[in-house]
């Protein structure tokens, strides 16, 4: 089913759409259609309903130009208001994170792109990590400071300790990146050499 969109963000890297959850929605219930045309046309279809029945609010979800297979087209999805957003930011400080890894992605086509990619152990499935940019970055252009964010989505949830992914994605300046450091407020959590894959 194609579906309503709330809103639409377009970075360097990917293109975020709103949608709406009834508390189970998540990107892999969504398939990309891609209509040859000039420009071509993109088409967000949900192939799984969400089954909850928890209130109806929006999220975000995001797709890599990569994932998308171009970098400028149209959006075929109908476009309408959707319910409130209701995410809460919680404490990063004393969560345990694991299997960091970062790389500088030099394989063609252009442009090269950068991302960081780990896991989070958060206090139930309900809890979404981000990172975002550290503001300001420091004096060295070679490491990319990262701080992490936990947000908890709306809905009742099992209190169970659970492990979710946290990742960033950009396209490379001129000069690659060489290491990253992750921050929960201003310590340093995380610090992760950055591979060139080629």
């Amino acid at each position: 089913m194609t579906e309503t969109l709330h809103g639409l963000v377009l970075t360097e890297t990917s293109i975020i759409i709103t949608v709406t959850s009834n508390g189970c929605t998540e990107k892999k219930d969504f398939k990309i259609e891609l209509q040859e045309s000039k420009p071509p046309i993109v088409t967000f279809i949900r192939v799984v309903p969400d089954p909850c029945k928890m209130v109806s609010h929006s999220i975000d979800i995001t797709f890599s130009l990569k994932e998308i297979g171009v970098a400028q087209f149209k959006v075929a999805n109908p476009f309408a208001p959707g319910p409130t957003k209701i995410i809460v930011t919680i404490p990063c400080i004393g969560a345990k994170s694991r299997d960091w890894y970062a790389w500088n992605n030099l394989m063609p086509p252009k442009p090269d792109d950068f991302h960081v990619i780990g896991e989070v152990q958060v206090p139930n499935p309900g809890v979404i990590a981000e990172l975002k940019p550290r503001v300001p970055q420091g004096i060295n252009p070679k490491i990319m400071l990262l701080n992490l964010f936990l947000f908890q989505r709306p809905g009742t949830w099992p209190q169970v300790q659970t492990w979710v992914e946290a990742r960033y994605d950009k396209i490379l300046p001129e000069s690659d990146y060489e290491q990253v450091q992750i921050f929960c407020d201003d310590e340093i959590i995380a610090e992760i050499k950055v591979e060139d894959v080629r």
